[in-house]
């Protein structure tokens, strides 16, 4: 995970997500061209701005050498820029990045900047405001425009940078986090109409919670009453909501690792423990209920993933069912 947000890191992410091959080179011309185009930039030659390859290896290698041009950088900050450079993207660059893969791109963009403390707390609140309401056109270019201020090659690690390994280094981890976390916010994982095959183990363990409540067998959402239906798609919505955490934190930030996720699990069911077990009986439904209601009521401290401010109560309710899924929680006992 990078910690600087600079051209190299900003460059190589929309790479990622291009809807087609494109060359480190041609991406960069692209990119210039949003401030050389206003203000009439041009090469030594006077031509159009055209970057070379040995250019964008310096550049997305961050070797020496790979900062953008003086002028480039020099007139992102110019009225005529800020005043097209949205609807350079618009036409120029969002035709070419997949609508789906948008928010996973921002939301990457965005957490690197916010763990980067080269910019002022309010740009970066002013760019997290962006990220938040979904106005992804005008992230990414005023953020393409910041990451032309720092310098693009590496500098000297600072003592205290964290590795996300020893305690001391959580301890920093832990209040970054807690600083930044309100900025993140989550693109979430789609819910698909129909379960897939990873849901089968939690949701075999709640059609049976399911069919003692209902004293019939259960075995997929049309043996369910409407009301039911609709209780079982709010179980799904939170499984999935507990899944993005795990998925988007480990990619996101350092330190979030699988690791921490299971610490988080562990605490969740060491506190509903007390709970799950006064509650089983012969009804696996009012024991479900009771046990996602206790583990939502809760608060967790012991995981990084705490600190973030992604858990909420339908990600706490969404590890329970990870936990049934996994045989720790079941919520009827066959030999009852």
């Amino acid at each position: 995970m990078e910690r600087e947000f600079v051209l190299s890191v900003y460059a190589r992410h929309l790479q990622e997500v291009w809807r087609e091959t494109i060359s480190q080179n041609d991406l960069l011309t692209l990119l210039y061209n949003a401030v050389s185009q206003p203000v009439g930039l041009k090469n030594k030659n006077f031509d159009d701005f055209q970057v070379d390859s040995d250019h964008a290896t310096k550049v997305f290698n961050r070797k020496t050498g790979g900062n953008a041009p003086l002028d480039i950088r020099r007139y992102a900050g110019d009225q005529r820029v800020l005043d097209s450079v949205v609807g350079y993207f618009q036409q120029k660059v969002m035709r070419y990045i997949p609508a789906d893969k948008v928010p996973h791109l921002v939301f990457r963009l965005n957490t690197i900047l916010q763990l980067y403390d080269f910019f002022s707390v309010e740009k970066r609140a002013e760019m997290a405001a962006l990220a938040k309401e979904h106005r992804n056109v005008e992230f990414l270019a005023y953020t393409f425009l910041l990451s032309l201020q720092p310098r693009n090659v590496p500098g000297k690690k600072k003592p205290d940078e964290p590795s996300g390994t020893h305690a001391d280094d959580l301890i920093i981890l832990r209040d970054k986090y807690a600083a930044v976390g309100k900025y993140i916010q989550l693109p979430g994982l789609d819910k698909p109409d129909e379960p897939l095959p990873e849901e089968e183990n939690y949701l075999e363990e709640a059609f049976k919670a399911y069919g003692s409540h209902l004293r019939k067998p259960v075995c997929c959402k049309d043996d369910l009453p409407f009301k039911f239906q609709l209780n079982l798609e709010v179980n799904r919505n939170d499984y999935y909501k507990a899944d993005a955490v795990l998925i988007q934190g480990v990619d996101a930030l350092p330190g979030l690792t699988m690791h921490q996720f299971e610490i988080l699990m562990e605490e969740v069911l060491d506190s509903v423990m007390p709970t799950y077990v006064e509650s089983l009986g012969a009804d696996g439904y009012e024991c479900m209920k009771s046990v996602l209601h206790e583990a939502a009521r809760l608060e967790y401290h012991k995981s990084l993933f705490c600190d973030v401010g992604w858990i909420d109560a339908p990600e706490k309710r969404g590890i329970c069912h990870m936990l049934a899924g996994e045989k720790k929680l079941r919520w009827v006992i066959d030999d009852e």
